[in-house]
């Protein structure tokens, strides 16, 4: 039993106990490291000032992800190491930075070492999959949708990240000793974690009676902090006793067989978005769920037990039929997602119950349809999420699921409207008439986010999109028949 979190920090080893062990690694890199290259902003993750590299061990390497260090507890970069924007610049600028100063892509320079960090880790994903060309325009939106600036807009940094030759970047293993540091991480990894500095405590256990126990008596569990982490920032939470399950290997790993992705508790966006491979409706939502910082970090996990009525993943998750491997001191279970919310953060978990594993078939047959609508595209909370699937039988809709998200304290199926559309024609009419039922059946609020009327007019458009969209695909399903 490990009483001390051990990480590396731009290549030195370090050790830490006591209050920095509960504080946002950010506030450690800069009040105890002097790294103040990391800037503060918004505290929340959304502004990407405070983004740095941490890099996993497995296989004998490290894989570098880019996180918000401001939301990321510094016992969760246990067995890791940590790369910040010095780090970067140990032997001099790295091409990211130096793309910056000639294009031009700083005037404050507040979130500059934000962009740069999260370009640094875009090139090392290009090394990782061995890919020569350059980043694209596409690639560089997407990869610094968490990274805000206010001073140049974009385009000079745009420009900055096309203008750098991957095969000029150093890899990370080339400025640091990944042969030293991956199987020591690698070790460290397993070691269980207790931790106590006067009323905080922090719990890792290696097997996962402990954690029920701890869970049982009190303990709260922190995984990827995206939304804790938030909350104790904001003082909206205090969490005195911390427990990590990272040590328990059944709830680790991503895999699909047989049409179903099986994803441990432990998993994060990140991983499941790299197993589908861009491929799908719900590859297509998740690209739009939250920056690749939170993604790296996030776990699904979270985001099903935080229940929330506007998570952009469950209404897949529900018209899915995704079950739910659950583990408490009396026993093993699976329930269906369908099943686990009762109301507004009431959720059917017993007592020191864990979320182990997460089933969710992938709807190959059929029309699938997901939709988000918020404020803006990127890295924004709903006001509305839909998912629609219907079978057909020549023009017939032989089985529909319906579900939706922002219009009730819970995200559920819409049981009445997919019982009006079993058995009726797939036609514009059809569509017509559920978008109105739906938006009989619901009783959505009005917030900052949209107003009861406007959430009502897109329950039922989108009925509408969904057969319009949807109609080509109908007819070419119906040839193939």
């Amino acid at each position: 039993m490990r009483g001390e979190v051990i990480f590396y920090l731009n290549g030195e080893r370090k050790q830490v106990s006591g209050a920095f062990v509960f504080e946002p690694l950010s506030s450690y890199l800069r009040y105890e490291a002097g790294l103040t290259g990391t800037k503060l902003v918004c505290e929340e993750g959304d502004c990407g000032a405070c983004t740095i590299l941490i890099g996993r061990p497995g296989n004998g390497r490290l894989k570098y992800r880019a996180i918000n260090s401001c939301i990321f507890t510094l016992y969760q970069a246990d067995a890791t190491h940590v790369v910040t924007v010095e780090g970067l610049a140990a032997g001099g600028l790295h091409p990211v930075q130096e793309a910056m100063v000639r294009c031009h892509g700083a005037q404050c320079g507040f979130c500059t070492p934000g962009f740069v960090m999260a370009m640094a880790g875009l090139c090392e994903q290009k090394k990782d999959a061995m890919a020569a060309e350059r980043l694209s325009s596409a690639e560089l939106r997407r990869g610094l949708t968490g990274n805000l600036c206010r001073c140049t807009g974009y385009a000079p940094i745009i420009e900055a990240g096309q203008s750098i030759d991957p095969g000029q970047v150093p890899a990370l293993c080339q400025l640091f000793p990944e042969e030293e540091m991956a199987p020591a991480l690698e070790l460290l990894s397993r070691d269980a974690l207790s931790i106590t500095h006067q009323e905080k405590r922090l719990d890792r256990p290696a097997d996962l009676e402990t954690a029920m126990n701890c869970l049982v008596q009190g303990a709260v569990i922190v995984n990827g902090a995206t939304d804790l982490g938030v909350q104790q920032n904001k003082g909206r939470r205090e969490i005195n006793w911390h427990l990590s399950l990272g040590c328990l290997s059944e709830l680790q790993g991503v895999s699909v067989q047989d049409g179903v992705i099986d994803a441990g508790g432990l998993s994060t966006w990140t991983d499941m978005e790299e197993v589908l491979g861009g491929r799908g409706e719900f590859a297509g939502i998740l690209s739009v769920f939250a920056s690749p910082q939170i993604k790296n970090a996030g776990g699904m996990a979270g985001n099903i037990i935080n229940g929330s009525p506007i998570a952009d993943s469950l209404p897949y998750l529900m018209v899915s039929d995704a079950v739910l491997l659950l583990a408490s001191p009396q026993g093993r279970r699976e329930l269906p997602i369908r099943e686990l919310y009762r109301g507004y953060k009431d959720l059917d978990l017993k007592k020191g119950e864990i979320l182990l594993r997460i089933r969710i078939p992938l709807l190959a047959d059929g029309l699938l349809g997901l939709y988000k609508v918020s404020r803006r595209r990127d890295l924004d909370i709903s006001s509305f999420t839909a998912a629609i699937y219907v079978r057909l039988d020549g023009q017939t809709i032989t089985e529909a699921r319906v579900s939706l998200g922002g219009v009730a304290p819970v995200v559920a199926r819409q049981e009445n409207v997919e019982r009006f559309l079993a058995g009726k024609p797939f036609q514009r009419e059809t569509f017509l008439l559920a978008g109105d039922l739906a938006a009989r059946s619901i009783q959505p609020l009005s917030d900052v986010r949209g107003s009861r009327e406007y959430r009502l007019m897109l329950a039922r458009n989108t009925f509408l999109r969904f057969y319009l969209e949807k109609s080509s695909n109908a007819s070419v399903l119906q040839s193939v028949r």
